[in-house]
């Protein structure tokens, strides 16, 4: 596949000018937990990270993780969830959210022992664990670790490439769909034309949603600027 690439436009290739706290800033994390006391949000706010708190996870607000508001989720496993949206609190939403926003960093956080199909599920849709609580100066370097290693060109590049494999799409077409997308990018197009340009391509609208979550987590952590 990699002899593909030649002479394409590949996004872990784009080159940005960013500091790590310009970056801190703009990755936008949300804590779900029906305990706030278990998170040291105050903290992490008073110190510029762009922090979110949420008690539960609904209908009415669950769209935002899955039309890919956030970068990293930090998600209670109980209680945290409200019947019509999971029946198995958080460990039930895992999938979907990976699915539909594959760019999303998920983080377990729990203090329970999970049973056997649970920590499958964990395992295969999270992306670490935290246990809980927490305290600020114990939780934000490992917060920092994942902003600084996996919030980066390769990995949204990698991202995008194993997803478009999973819908069973050809080498060929994974390659001039990423080298259309960061021409798209470097020409600084707007997501709708973004959008357009790949609808022909990724022909259903779970596909194409999954694909922009993508393309827009990373615009916003390069917001800073093309070189």
């Amino acid at each position: 596949m990699f002899g593909l690439f030649e002479n394409k436009c590949r996004i872990e290739d784009l080159k940005f000018d960013s500091t790590f706290d310009q970056i801190k800033k703009r990755i936008r994390i949300l804590v779900v937990d029906d305990d706030k006391s278990h998170f040291p949000i105050k903290a992490f706010k008073d110190n510029n990270y762009n922090i979110d708190y949420w008690s539960k996870i609904t209908s009415e607000n669950m769209h935002r993780i899955v039309d890919g508001d956030y970068d990293i989720l930090i998600l209670d496993m109980h209680g945290v969830a409200s019947k019509d949206v999971s029946s198995n609190g958080g460990v039930g939403l895992l999938k979907y959210f990976k699915q539909s926003n594959p760019a999303i960093y998920i983080l377990v956080f729990s203090n329970y022992e999970f049973s056997i199909n649970d920590c499958k599920e964990i395992q295969q849709y999270s992306d670490d664990m935290l246990q809980k609580p927490v305290e600020y100066v114990t939780c934000s370097p490992v917060v920092d670790s994942i902003i600084k290693d996996k919030f980066n060109a390769k990995r949204f590049s990698d991202i995008l490439i194993d997803y478009l494999q999973s819908t069973g799409m050809t080498n060929k077409d994974i390659v001039n769909t990423e080298n259309d997308i960061c021409k798209n990018i470097k020409k600084g197009q707007s997501h709708e034309i973004i959008r357009t340009n790949i609808k022909s391509k990724l022909l259903k609208p779970e596909t194409i949603t999954a694909v922009m979550n993508i393309v827009t987590a990373f615009i916003n952590y390069y917001s800073a600027g093309l070189k």
